[in-house]
């Protein structure tokens, strides 16, 4: 373990792999203070209310998952952060595909 850190930054990391929650639970073994997270969200399964998620199967791309806004933040919780606060949100357009992208939600949290 390199040590501990006041602030740690994770951007477009948890769609690349197989167990997004550990992946974060190490973080939080790292972050003495806050944290920033900063991934992919579907904002077709979003705002149900329910914690949906698209399994991709990152086998065959680079991807694995696609979780709702709810699925996201839940991540964050489950692995010992407070709720986080989303801060903001865009669209990574796809160059060469009009109409195409992907969303990204700007979450703010807190060592719990």
């Amino acid at each position: 373990v390199l040590g501990t850190f006041d602030l740690v930054f994770v951007g477009d990391l948890l769609l690349h792999l197989r167990d997004p929650l550990e992946a974060l639970c190490r973080v939080r073994d790292v972050a003495s203070d806050q944290a920033v997270i900063v991934d992919r969200f579907d904002p077709d399964i979003s705002g149900t209310g329910r914690r949906l998620l698209r399994y991709e199967g990152g086998w065959r791309g680079m991807e694995w998952w696609a979780p709702s806004l709810e699925v996201l933040r839940q991540w964050v919780v489950d692995a010992g952060f407070d709720e986080p606060t989303i801060t903001g949100a865009y669209r990574v357009r796809a160059s060469d595909q009009p109409g195409a992208g992907w969303h990204r939600a700007v979450m703010h949290t807190r060592v719990a």
